[in-house]
């Protein structure tokens, strides 16, 4: 009897053990699966931005991205395509480096010359200062201004109803832009160019 209760308690013991080794083993496989599964999250949010050659689907419109100008201070400011097949005058600009922020924008004289006060009536709405700075500027590709490397004044002016205005006053080549911001929500990207 001592003997049958002895390997009833063994049994039982090697059994909890058992039960708990493979419950053990079950947490990590879970839980390297969760880290595999949050690192892949990372990587799908983790977006390039844009680069010429991408298309831009928005309702009613594919735009193919052009030439770029990239203006950089200690960071991306703002990247602006030129847009391909359309208009000479109309952009998409990138205003954060995941390309998320974007604004359908055209060359514009309304805004004059000179210096660009920190708020800009237009056409009946006014217009403040998001941003002002000097930054390097790049530019690359057909459509892009001859201005590569150098160092130039920006101001991006924006109001709560999506209007906004981007000037960069390069040396020799202003570039005046006026549009709209794009809802994130019906922007569809397809990554053409290489990153």
């Amino acid at each position: 009897m001592i003997l049958e209760i002895a390997l009833a308690i063994g049994a039982g013991s090697a059994a909890v053990g058992f039960l708990a080794a493979l419950r053990s083993r079950r947490s990590r496989v879970v839980s390297d699966t969760s880290e595999l599964g949050a690192s892949l999250a990372a990587v799908r949010e983790a977006d390039r931005g844009l680069v010429s050659g991408d298309v831009v689907m928005i309702p009613g419109e594919e735009l193919v991205l052009g030439g770029s100008v990239s203006l950089d201070e200690g960071g991306l400011v703002l990247r602006a395509f030129s847009l391909v097949g359309a208009a000479r005058d109309r952009w998409l600009v990138q205003l954060d480096p995941n390309g998320r922020d974007l604004a359908l924008t055209s060359e514009t004289t309304e805004i004059g010359e000179g210096a660009v006060p920190s708020e800009l009536p237009l056409a009946g709405r006014t217009l403040t200062l998001e941003k002002r700075g000097v930054a390097r500027v790049q530019a690359r590709g057909e459509g892009a201004p001859a201005i590569d490397g150098a160092r130039a004044p920006y101001v991006i002016l924006s109001e709560r109803g999506g209007r906004i205005a981007i000037v960069v006053d390069a040396p020799g080549a202003r570039l005046a832009l006026l549009g709209e911001r794009l809802d994130s929500r019906v922007v569809d990207r397809l990554g053409g160019g290489t990153p």
